[in-house]
């Protein structure tokens, strides 16, 4: 299972429908704050055995994920991964076409995208 923000939604649906992966479940997280937490758990209790993960584009250090592993993660009874780039001091990496050269490998494959991922373990 994997909760997303933004734009990486259409991408990471996008190629789960390219590959016919009917395991991952995609989950849409656009509201931030105030976090909808018992939204959240519910969605996430209809796969009880389901690994979880956060995904984003942005590095590790920066966008939604900073916020979430501290609001969200303590509420949760799983742990969490989380799938981006790894931190950087600058939330680009030079141009696009690099960009879209190191997120390919991670985005073409949805429910693989753990072997990328730095683990988070909720408390």
């Amino acid at each position: 299972m994997i909760l997303v923000s933004g734009r990486l939604y259409y991408d990471l649906a996008a190629q789960r429908e390219k590959s016919k992966d009917h395991s991952t479940a995609i989950i849409r997280v656009e509201q931030l704050y105030p976090l909808p937490e018992n939204e959240i758990k519910k969605e996430l209790a209809r796969y009880p055995e389901a690994r979880i993960m956060w995904a984003q584009d942005e590095p590790a250090n920066q966008g939604a994920w900073p916020f979430m592993a501290v609001n969200l993660l303590p509420q949760l009874d799983r742990p969490v991964k989380l799938a981006s780039r790894p931190a950087s001091a600058s939330p680009a990496n030079g141009s696009a076409k690099r960009h879209a050269v190191n997120w390919r490998p991670w985005c073409s494959r949805p429910s693989t995208a753990a072997s990328n991922h730095h683990p988070v373990a909720a408390p």
